[in-house]
């Protein structure tokens, strides 16, 4: 039970390679990749330093990694956005 959630940490980060390349257009594809891997192992290594924000409400650690998740999904909508006006271009 202990290691669940390194299971689920590592599997996210392998499917977020794996699939950031139906999200960017070829040419930024490497790029793209490695800095959501780079930012997805900061916010993995900066987790200890939220938790401790508890001492200010019970519900600050969960706004603040709630408010990583809405930044996360907005930028994956706009890498998405951004390939299909790329795709239109080459058409």
């Amino acid at each position: 039970m202990a290691m669940t959630n390194r299971i689920a940490i590592a599997s996210s980060l392998t499917l977020l390679q794996v699939t950031s390349s139906e999200l960017l257009p070829l040419e930024h594809w490497e790029l793209g990749t490695y800095s959501s891997l780079i930012f997805a192992r900061i916010f993995l290594l900066s987790t200890p330093f939220i938790g401790p924000l508890a001492r200010y409400g019970d519900y600050v650690p969960l706004s603040v990694y709630g408010a990583i998740t809405c930044m996360g999904g907005l930028a994956a909508l706009y890498l998405g956005l951004a390939k299909s006006k790329t795709s239109q271009c080459d058409q």
